[in-house]
């Protein structure tokens, strides 16, 4: 041990091994030295018990993330199809979830739907929750009577627009070529509510889209749509009867349309620990 008389302290004197014994010599520190020097010490462990609880935090709040990273879907994920397709696909491509669809030679009475929904459901609507996720709706030469997107679904369907209650949030086609349109939609008991149509039929001219980043954000009857950081839609009153819901990714076709492909990449959910009010019955 190094007696105060020497004008040096050990930094950790009772460490074994004398790897960490490296000593600080401070006879010739400056009382303002000496002051930084333990505001430092100090604020170290300070600060790695707030990172270590915020990394904590993060992780407990994340309910459900899937980069697609591949090589193959995995067992979180359950394949939809509903109605005639003289091709579909439901693949992990080049670190995305790819959905393709053709539909030429079908019966023309039908819609077709394809894609994938989460094996459990999530429960996370009784708390405030988000859903993040990259859409993309690809190169169309003709988006034409397409749609893709998600549904919010407390039931596993082969097609969650044939259930009772569910909360929609799509692209639909609008012709030529990449144009499409927003639109949000919630069914209660069988009859569906739009919420937000970015002013359909009124308008019917769509825009431009390509690769789309959406969150989407529940809390209590309050739903926030934001899309690539702009908020597009803000509703309240939005009357969900359900606390749990499978979450589905789709793609949807009318008939007599050649190969058209989208994709889906970087979904995440998560939650505020604070509850909100429950589901109306």
């Amino acid at each position: 041990m190094h007696g105060e008389s020497s004008g040096q302290t050990c930094c950790d004197d009772r460490r074994k091994g004398g790897s960490m014994g490296a000593c600080v010599d401070r006879s010739d520190w400056s009382r303002g030295d000496s002051r930084r020097w333990r505001r430092t010490c100090g604020l170290v462990p300070l600060v790695a018990v707030v990172l270590l609880l915020a990394a904590g935090d993060s992780a407990a709040d994340i309910l459900f993330r899937d980069r697609f990273s591949g090589p193959r879907l995995g067992d979180q994920w359950v394949k939809t199809k509903a109605g005639d397709f003289a091709e579909e696909t439901v693949e992990v491509d080049g670190g995305r979830l790819r959905l393709a669809a053709s539909t030429l030679g079908t019966d023309d009475r039908t819609v077709k739907y394809h894609g994938v929904r989460t094996r459990e459901a999530i429960a996370a609507l009784e708390r405030r929750m988000r859903l993040e996720v990259d859409l993309d709706w690809g190169s169309q030469a003709n988006g034409c009577y397409m749609t893709c997107g998600l549904y919010l679904c407390p039931t596993a369907a082969q097609n969650p627009r044939d259930e009772p209650d569910w909360l929609r949030v799509e692209y639909v086609g609008v012709p030529p070529g990449l144009k499409a349109r927003c639109q949000v939609t919630i069914c209660t008991a069988g009859q569906p509510r739009d919420l937000y149509t970015e002013g359909w039929p009124e308008k019917r001219e769509g825009r431009t889209i390509g690769r789309q980043r959406l969150r989407i954000e529940l809390c209590g009857q309050t739903l926030r749509l934001e899309e690539n950081g702009i908020l597009l839609c803000g509703a309240s009153e939005v009357k969900l009867r359900f606390t749990r819901a499978y979450v589905y990714l789709q793609q949807s076709s009318h008939s007599n349309y050649p190969l058209r492909e989208v994709f889906f990449d970087n979904l995440r959910i998560d939650q505020d620990p604070r509850p909100t009010a429950p589901a109306p019955e």
